[in-house]
């Protein structure tokens, strides 16, 4: 039989030696589950607001562009027009009717 005498106290030195590092180890750890957490709800976060620029971004691609909006600021300019000089013939027209029936009422009493 070997006797294991001799080498106790290194086992013991080297079991001691393990334990303060384990522990060192979990001190120092600590800290970086403090960290986790936080890079775990900042990520949190970072998916949430990705998800609302995604959004406004489908949102945005249905509005009409600069261009779009100016060409309906000019259509409607020319649609004015077409009623300006509508409301104009309008005018005209009533006019020709007051007088027509000025006329016709004219000849009915004579």
């Amino acid at each position: 039989m070997m006797d294991f005498q001799p080498f106790l106290p290194w086992i013991a030195a080297i079991l001691s030696v393990s334990a303060l590092l384990a522990q060192a180890k979990s001190f120092f750890s600590s800290g970086e589950k403090v960290l986790d957490e936080r890079l775990s709800r900042v990520e949190h976060t970072l998916v949430i607001h990705d998800r609302r620029v995604q959004k406004i971004e489908n949102e945005l691609e249905h509005l009409p562009s600069k261009e779009d909006v100016h060409e309906l600021k000019l259509a409607i300019e020319k649609l004015n027009g077409v009623v300006g000089k509508l409301s104009g013939d309008m005018q005209t027209l009533s006019r020709t009717v007051d007088r027509i029936d000025a006329y016709l009422r004219e000849e009915t009493r004579s």
